[in-house]
Formats: C-alpha cells, structure tokens, sequence
C-alpha cells in the first residue's frame, strides 16, 4: 500500500515538473516578444508623426 502511495506520488512530481518546465518556457517565449512588442509600437509611433 505503501508503494502505491509513492508510485502516485512520483507520478503527481513528474506532472508538476513537466509543467513548470512548459510554464519556464513559455514565460522565456515571453519576456523574448516584449522588447521587441515594445519596438514595434514605439516604431508605430514614431511614423504616425511623420
């Protein structure tokens, strides 16, 4: 009974770093496509002035 409790156990730890790890990479994606948001509309910006 023992083993099943930490068979599930392993099983819920694999799960919760499987999804940190995609939560990891997706933030990574992210913070990648801020900047480069951020130039897009500073671009945007600055030609609706010209």
């Amino acid at each position: 009974m023992n083993e099943k409790k930490n068979d599930k156990r392993d099983q819920e730890l694999k799960a919760l770093k499987k999804k940190n790890q995609e939560l990891e990479k997706e933030l990574q994606r992210k913070d990648k496509a801020l900047p480069e948001t951020l130039a897009l509309l500073l671009l945007k910006k600055n030609w609706s002035f010209l």
